[in-house]
């Protein structure tokens, strides 16, 4: 009988000792349920990554202790890598024989050149912030919502593009693509060379039913009450439904048909069975993607996982803070509020490990109960409102 999948461990391909380790534990690890697979750029990673079924990811020894665990006898030994000062220096011999991986195996390998070209699209994401800041000055909130969400969005297309190894960024028709025709962040899927994708699902039309619904929606809903909370509330509703469950969704299955392998940016996000799962792997994959490759990981591997967990929550606040309460000029620190308790509460279902109904219902009490910090008064009120207004007005 075939193991219950337990979780994909990377590792550093370009490394002849990583690659022989892994061939060696690759009999005991995959009929435990383990997937090994190599990183997108395992070069510019510090330590191997195990990142489980329900989305939380584990680094250097760490991810050597997680998979332990699957095995009945090897859990003592397991539990004593953890003690504080065990696990202290299973960590720095980790640390050392990591940093030296490629002298391992007989030759060192040189140092990479420097890549000008993501300190370019840095630059890049700078400039698109500050362009749709100025941009936004003097505008009604609502309109100064889409002209810094539009500004962000075209920096978070640099990062992405900045954290590809410069082999492996797109190029031609495709870069053109993947900034203008796809909301995702998933750069490497319009890299040359990338296997096509093969369309495997029949056309989304609960997709196209949704886009239909949600504009039928926003028509309506300036006759179905004026109070400009409920607006501001229904119409965010309504955009959800067009743009992420909708257009997006749709976009997705297009690209797929023209062989391009992008990834959905919502991945049903009603069955995570955690914080991890919904916000890392479920959730508007758009943000996650950049905040993992961009932030998450880089804080990792200086001040470990439950810091980078939550330095990536904080980015996601901040991101908030710029398209709601800025446009809004009040709410200042509910968003980021929002999001410091979402990276709490996955820091928590870490140490009490729920599975099934529970596990689900606590996830969903953490995501929606504090909802009006994320989506405050002001916001609803001076932004969605009047957008919602106008779009009933056509």
């Amino acid at each position: 009988m075939k193991a219950a999948f337990q979780g994909t461990v990377y590792y550093d391909a370009t490394c002849r000792f990583c690659t022989g380790s892994m061939d060696r534990l690759r009999p005991w690890l995959e009929p435990r349920g383990f997937v090994i697979a190599p990183f997108e750029d395992g070069a510019a990673e510090a330590a191997m990554l195990l990142r489980t079924a329900d989305g939380v990811e584990w680094r250097g020894v760490d991810a050597l202790l997680h998979c332990l665990r699957a095995y009945g006898w090897a859990r003592p030994a397991a539990w004593l890598g953890t003690l504080p000062g065990i696990h202290g220096l299973l960590t720095q011999i980790y640390g050392m024989v990591a940093a030296r991986r490629h002298c391992l195996a007989g030759a060192c390998a040189l140092r990479p050149p420097r890549d000008r070209g993501r300190l370019g699209w840095t630059f890049l994401a700078v400039g698109a912030v500050g362009l749709g800041f100025l941009l936004s000055r003097g505008q009604a909130p609502w309109l100064a919502l889409w002209t810094l969400a539009v500004g962000l969005f075209l920096a978070f297309k640099g990062l992405a593009l900045g954290a590809l190894p410069a082999t492996g960024r797109p190029r031609g028709w495709r870069l053109w693509a993947f900034g203008l025709a796809w909301p995702g962040m998933d750069a490497g899927a319009f890299a040359p060379g990338v296997p096509r994708a093969s369309l495997r699902e029949g056309f989304p039309w609960i997709s196209l039913l949704r886009i239909v619904l949600a504009l039928g929606l926003l028509r309506v809903l300036p006759r179905l009450t004026v109070d400009p909370v409920m607006q501001g509330v229904g119409g965010m509703v309504a955009l959800l439904a067009l743009l992420h469950f909708g257009c997006f969704d749709l976009l997705a299955w297009v690209w797929h048909w023209g062989g391009i392998p992008v990834t959905r940016i919502m991945q049903d996000p009603w069955v995570a069975r955690s914080l991890d799962e919904f916000w890392g792997r479920r959730w508007n994959l758009a943000f996650s993607d950049v905040a993992r490759a961009a932030f998450f990981r880089p804080v990792t591997r200086r001040w470990g996982a439950e810091t980078g967990l939550l330095a990536a929550f904080l980015l996601s606040g901040l991101a908030h803070e710029w398209v709601i309460s800025l446009p809004a000029g009040a709410g200042w620190g509910l968003p980021t509020g929002y999001f410091l308790i979402q990276g709490i509460g996955a820091l928590w279902q870490r140490r009490i490990r729920w599975t099934g109904f529970p596990a689900r219902l606590l996830t969903v009490a953490f995501v929606i109960l504090p909802l009006p910090l994320l989506f405050h008064g002001p916001f609803l009120e001076r932004c969605l409102a009047p957008a919602v207004r106008w779009w009933g007005s056509w």
